[in-house]
């Protein structure tokens, strides 16, 4: 995928998307902890391991996340409304919305950064409790 879409971009143009940025930051060179030069950090292997990571991310959350936001929709129809009428109003039925337009609609945004405050879109711990006897130092915990 990389080397395919490094053959379809421009260079002159303003970087679309993650892997143009990683390129571009692949043309300057870092700066070590001797403010010395030396070679780019960026490797394709590194490239293809964090656009795993994030696809990997976003597969577990969007869902999630939307599953939310229409739950929190269908419980307050009028908070439903009032975003839609800034949707209609702002972009109209036939637009499609791009991430330029959040700006101008702030009432739907806050309700959007609403839902990731109130929904759990991925646990951020693990387990509370031993799953088997554990030692650690002189502590012991029992299953």
């Amino acid at each position: 995928y990389i080397e395919e879409h490094r053959e379809n971009i421009s260079y002159s143009e303003t970087p679309m998307d993650f892997v143009d940025t990683v390129d571009l930051l692949k043309e300057r060179k870092p700066l070590d902890v001797n403010n010395s030069m030396k070679g780019s950090l960026y490797s394709d292997a590194h490239l293809a391991a964090v656009i795993n990571d994030l696809i990997g991310g976003a597969v577990a959350s969007t869902p999630r996340a939307l599953s939310w936001f229409l739950l929190i929709m269908a419980t307050y129809p009028e908070i439903q409304r009032k975003c839609q009428n800034l949707l209609d109003n702002h972009i109209g039925e036939s637009g499609k919305p791009t991430i330029a337009d959040i700006a101008n609609i702030p009432y739907l945004e806050a309700c959007i950064l609403e839902t990731l405050r109130w929904g759990v879109v991925l646990p951020t711990t693990g387990p509370h409790a031993a799953d088997k006897p554990t030692q650690i130092g002189s502590q012991h915990k029992d299953k």
